[in-house]
């Protein structure tokens, strides 16, 4: 299986916020501007993140950005 085709698959997985986490943190947000801009605590947003990491099978949000890229989450 290709990257982009196991990265597809890995972001169908991811809950409807921790896309949103994902496509922020892609934008160069910060954990504490994603709390802000959602209204969240930065603890929210650490879990969600934390999440989606979990699903997408990476250590770093440049590793999230870049499976969402492959996985076309992220244009």
């Amino acid at each position: 299986m290709r990257l982009g085709q196991a990265a597809a698959l890995s972001v169908r997985a991811l809950t409807p916020k921790q896309r949103q986490m994902v496509v922020l943190l892609a934008k160069g947000h910060s954990h504490k501007e994603i709390a802000d801009l959602l209204a969240l605590t930065e603890a929210g947003v650490r879990f969600l993140v934390c999440g989606a990491y979990k699903q997408l099978n990476v250590k770093r949000a440049t590793q999230a950005v870049i499976v969402a890229a492959a996985g076309g989450l992220i244009a």
